[in-house]
C-alpha cells in the first residue's frame, strides 16, 4: 500500500512525495536526504526518517536538535497514522494512506485523540490485554503475531498456535499466564508423567530440586535448583525444571554480590523447554499427542480445576 505525504504548509506547499511499503527514507534540506526540501532553510541536512514497515509507519528524529512535531506535539520517535501532520522546520506534511478517506478536521482529530487516550487509560486501569499485546511482550515472530491478531482471548490464541504446530510457543504462552510456582509444578508433572524413571541421574536430581522449590518456594530450595542444574548439560528436561525454579526468584547473581533480577519471561521459556524435550525424548507416543495433553493440563491449572498438592507432598532431599 502506498502512502502519500502532502506538503500542506511551508515553502513547497502543494508538493507530494510517496512511500512504498518496505521503504525507509530520510527527509531534510540537502541532497544527503532521500527527499530534500532545499527551500526550507530551517530544516537540517537530514532532519527525520520515515520507516514504512510491514504493519506500520514510524517516524524518528535524526538528532536531539532536530525538532519534529506530530499533530503539534514534539516527538523523538512515534508510529504515524492516516491524517497525522508532521511539522519540521517551516514544512508541514500530512500523512495519507491509500484507500483511506480524507482526514477529519484538526478539532475533531484532537477530540478523537483525547477520547482514544481516555479509552487507553481506562483499558490500562482495567488491565485489558489482547493476545497481540502478550505476543509483543514475549517477542514472538510474525507467524505467532499473525495468529494473535485473529484472537481476542489468550486461550483462543493458544489453541490456534497448537493447531498450527507452534507447540513450543503455545507452551510458553500458557506458562507465562500461570504464576511462576504453578508453572514450574506444571512442567515437573509433565516431565514425570512422560519420562518417569528414564531421566539420567543428574537430570533426575535437577528435576527433584525444581519440584521441591515448586512445592515449597524458599530461597534455599531455589539455590539448590541452581546448583543441580549446573551439574547437568542442560540437555534433559529435568535440568530445565530446575532452571525454571531458579529463574523464578529475585536474583540470578551469586549470593555474595548485588542482586540481578532475572528477565520475567525466563521461567516460561524454561518451562516450555522442559516439556518440549520430554515430548521428543520419550518416543512411545507422538510429540503432538503429548503437547495436547500438556496444554490441557496447563489450562486446568490456570482455571483452578487442578490444584497443587500440599507442602507435605514434596519429595525428600
Amino acid at each position: 500500500m502506498r502512502i502519500t505525504l502532502q506538503v500542506t504548509a511551508g515553502p513547497e506547499k502543494g508538493r507530494k512525495v510517496y512511500l512504498q511499503q518496505g521503504q525507509t527514507a530520510r527527509f531534510g534540506r540537502t541532497e544527503w536526504a532521500d527527499f530534500s526540501f532545499p527551500k526550507d532553510k530551517q530544516l537540517a541536512d537530514e532532519h527525520f526518517l520515515l520507516d514504512y514497515g510491514r504493519t506500520n509507519l514510524k517516524l524518528k528524529a535524526l538528532g536531539a536538535d532536530r525538532i519534529v512535531k506530530v499533530n503539534g506535539a514534539p516527538v523523538a520517535e512515534i508510529q504515524l497514522n492516516h491524517g497525522d501532520n508532521i511539522e519540521a522546520g517551516e514544512t508541514t506534511l500530512q500523512v495519507l494512506f491509500a484507500g483511506q478517506p480524507m482526514p477529519i478536521s484538526p478539532a475533531a482529530a484532537a477530540a478523537a485523540a483525547a477520547a482514544l487516550a481516555a479509552s487507553a487509560e481506562e483499558a490500562e486501569k482495567n488491565k485489558v490485554r489482547l493476545p497481540i499485546h502478550l505476543c509483543e511482550e514475549l517477542e514472538f515472530g510474525d507467524d505467532e503475531a499473525d495468529l494473535a491478531n485473529t484472537c481476542t482471548t489468550d486461550p483462543e490464541w493458544i489453541d490456534k498456535l497448537a493447531a498450527n504446530q507452534k507447540f513450543s510457543s503455545a507452551l510458553r504462552v500458557q506458562a507465562f499466564l500461570l504464576p511462576q510456582r504453578e508453572a514450574v509444578w506444571w512442567a515437573a508433572q509433565m516431565v514425570d508423567q512422560t519420562m518417569g524413571a528414564k531421566l539420567k541421574p543428574a537430570d533426575a536430581a535437577a528435576y527433584a530440586a525444581g519440584l521441591a522449590w515448586a512445592l515449597d518456594p524458599n530461597e534455599d530450595y531455589r539455590r539448590d535448583a541452581e546448583r543441580a542444574a549446573a551439574k547437568t548439560k542442560c540437555d534433559g528436561p529435568g535440568s530445565w525444571v530446575a532452571l525454571a525454579a531458579f529463574w523464578s526468584g529475585d536474583s540470578i547473581a551469586p549470593v555474595e554480590i548485588d542482586p540481578v533480577k532475572p528477565d520475567h519471561r525466563l521461567t516460561s521459556q524454561a518451562v516450555a523447554t522442559a516439556m518440549v524435550i520430554s515430548a521428543y525424548q520419550e518416543k512411545s507416543a507422538p510429540p503432538a499427542t503429548r503437547f495436547a495433553r500438556y496444554l490441557a493440563v496447563g489450562r486446568d491449572i490456570q482455571e483452578g480445576k487442578l490444584k497443587m498438592p500440599t507442602e507435605a507432598a514434596k519429595p525428600t532431599k
